[in-house]
């Protein structure tokens, strides 16, 4: 897909996709993880005519370090989702391959959040909890 515009290589890709799912074996070559992972259920890495990894996409590319070693990435979703986690968000174990489910994910994690917020805010209101009771008692005095 090298070279190609933006449409001609969403066209090209969606015949790969289509001859693939009539039951054809398609071999693609690319440096282009989003492709693989999106395209693909078996990848094979070679280094310099070596193999290096094999496997399925979540096989291969939960191996991250192995592959910056030899100057590949791993897809853009999943890259997103692991700097999403060391910033503390508790997205599922498991890896992401496409934008819109990482999106997916995270807005359901953002209303969960939410709906949390509402239920504490409620339970914070009644007058048993121990934290409206700590707030009440530490009112200034006059």
């Amino acid at each position: 897909t090298a070279g190609l515009d933006p449409e001609a290589k969403a066209m090209f890709l969606q015949l790969i996709d289509m001859l693939h799912k009539d039951g054809m074996t398609v071999v693609m070559v690319s440096h282009n993880m989003d492709d693989l992972a999106r395209f693909c259920n078996r990848i094979i890495v070679l280094n310099q005519g070596q193999l290096v990894l094999e496997g399925t996409p979540e096989q291969v590319f939960s191996h991250e370090g192995e592959l910056h070693a030899i100057g590949l990435d791993i897809p853009t979703a999943q890259r997103m989702a692991n700097n999403l986690r060391a910033r503390g968000v508790r997205l599922p174990a498991r890896l992401f391959f496409d934008a819109q489910d990482l999106a997916s994910e995270c807005a359901a994690l953002y209303k969960q959040g939410l709906q949390d917020a509402h239920v504490a805010s409620q339970t914070a209101d009644a007058p048993h909890h121990p934290q409206a009771i700590a707030t009440q008692q530490e009112a200034p005095r006059p």
